[in-house]
């Protein structure tokens, strides 16, 4: 036995890891010290803990962009921030793991691409490959025309190479189901982040405080959203009453959370995608039910007896906030709706000069917000507040126009349709239904770009496609075993 297997089933690491980790998330709420190196320390510890879990079944080629991914789930936006500066160009983690895991992909060669059994049909390869070509130009030019400033749009497009690290993920059900033990130490951080946000007071310089200030509320929506529909998806495939009350717990909490950042974008893209998963698990899905009731009565509880200790927090539900002296006393929900009415229309002005090929990467409208005009620097410092178009169909139009828009669509949509007619033709209960918690998470996605920067976020945009990969993968899986039967 060689000492990876001995540390995969020595129950003694598992249990060590996961002390540290207790004790790093502890200690985060009283020491001072810088946030980065604590973050990237806490994200070692957690890889450690979820390989020690799931085991060594992921190739290593694959690892610097799981790492990521850990981290990432754990701390959102404050992870996906560290970065170093090369000549004056800021290269982000995420960016430095997905080409550590494509470089370590191709010096495989062919050894790799005979061992990779590619899922992705051949009517939707023609329109990845295009999508892809034509964001690769778009980078070229931008650079050429805009500097530097034009890899912070390689999100809309670049990010697609995701999809070849993850089908090496999840090329086998064994190993979709390791990635899903592998998020749990993650998922325990973010739960326990949220949950001291909500109901904690935390003194400013502590390590803990750095990491909630850039810690977006759409982060949280968006990550316990996944959680709360992967969670009710496989809530009644659980056979053992342990692990099903620790499943019910994280629903519960990720489901609050939800509502508690008060990201109505995620309340509307979670009910849609609720009646999705009602209506392709049907009897199954009655337990959503009950999770629902205890929802919302945890929240009338929560603000009735103003349970959050935190004064500035965004969850109260009778919070005010003044944004335009015409309405003093506008509610954040009327505030949230004017202010992307006006930052859309201003948009579709903008890509009616260029409407078929878009204004390229490394361009940025100059807003104009209840008549002040937001004037964006290129070449300024990567953490400069930007002002995005808080909706991704219309940031894919304005950068890469119509034709650009037209290939996202017809890649989501042949996705989407392609896995809801497979949902009847899977063979294996845990492939049904990490389909439809698959389409269910790719619904939620949307739902939540179309009124955020989802996609122009490196920490969010990420999901879209390792979503997808899962949907095609699991497809191709099922289809396999299918034609064995």
């Amino acid at each position: 036995m060689n000492f990876s297997s001995r540390f995969v089933e020595n129950k003694v690491f598992r249990y060590v890891f996961i002390a540290l980790i207790a004790l790093c998330m502890v200690a985060s709420l009283f020491v001072r010290m810088d946030s980065d190196p604590f973050k990237v320390m806490a994200a070692v510890l957690m890889f450690l803990c979820a390989v020690s879990i799931c085991g060594f079944v992921f190739p290593v080629a694959h690892l610097p962009f799981l790492f990521v991914i850990l981290g990432t789930v754990a701390f959102g936006r404050s992870f996906s921030l560290i970065h170093f500066q090369v000549k004056g160009i800021p290269l982000y983690i995420t960016e430095i793991a997905i080409g550590a895991s494509l470089a370590l992909l191709v010096m495989k060669g062919r050894k790799f691409f005979r061992q990779f059994d590619a899922p992705i049909p051949t009517g939707l390869t023609v329109s990845l490959f295009v999508y892809f070509i034509l964001g690769l130009m778009y980078t070229l030019l931008g650079i050429k025309g805009n500097g530097s400033a034009a890899f912070r749009d390689i999100t809309f497009c670049l990010y697609l190479v995701v999809l070849f690290i993850m089908f090496g993920v999840f090329s086998t059900s064994r190993r979709i189901k390791s990635f899903l033990i592998y998020l749990l130490p993650a998922v325990g951080v973010l739960l326990f982040i949220g949950f001291i946000r909500f109901f904690v007071f935390i003194p400013g310089g502590t390590i803990y405080r750095g990491i909630v200030d850039e810690l977006k509320m759409t982060n949280i929506g968006l990550y316990c959203g996944f959680i709360t529909i992967f969670g009710l998806a496989f809530f009644t495939f659980i056979q053992k009453k342990a692990h099903r009350y620790l499943l019910a717990v994280m629903i519960y909490f990720a489901f609050l959370f939800v509502l508690m950042a008060e990201v109505r974008a995620a309340w509307a893209g979670l009910l849609i995608t609720m009646i999705l998963l009602g209506i392709l698990l049907k009897k199954e899905f009655r337990v959503f039910f009950v999770f629902l009731a205890l929802m919302v009565a945890s929240l009338f509880v929560i603000d009735y007896f103003r349970l959050g200790v935190q004064d500035r927090k965004l969850a109260s539900i009778t919070e005010k906030l003044t944004f335009d002296k015409k309405k003093p006393q506008a509610t954040m929900a009327s505030a949230n709706i004017q202010f992307r009415i006006r930052l859309w229309k201003h948009t579709l002005k903008e890509i009616q000069e260029y409407p078929v090929f878009g204004w390229g990467y490394g361009t940025q409208i100059n807003y104009v917000i209840w008549g002040q005009e937001l004037y964006w620097i290129r070449l300024q410092d990567p953490k400069m507040n930007l002002v995005p178009t808080h909706n991704h169909l219309l940031a894919i139009t304005y950068k890469m126009g119509i034709v650009g828009l037209l290939l996202f669509l017809i890649i989501n949509l042949w996705v989407f349709i392609y896995g809801v007619l497979n949902v009847k033709r899977c063979i294996t209960p845990f492939g049904r239904r990490f389909l439809i918690a698959a389409l269910g998470s790719l619904v939620y996605w949307h739902g939540m770009a179309f009124f955020f920067d989802i996609l122009e976020s490196p920490p969010t945009s990420i999901f879209l496609w390792i979503i997808i990969a899962g949907i095609l993968a699991i497809v191709h899986q099922e289809k396999k075993i299918e034609s064995v039967v």
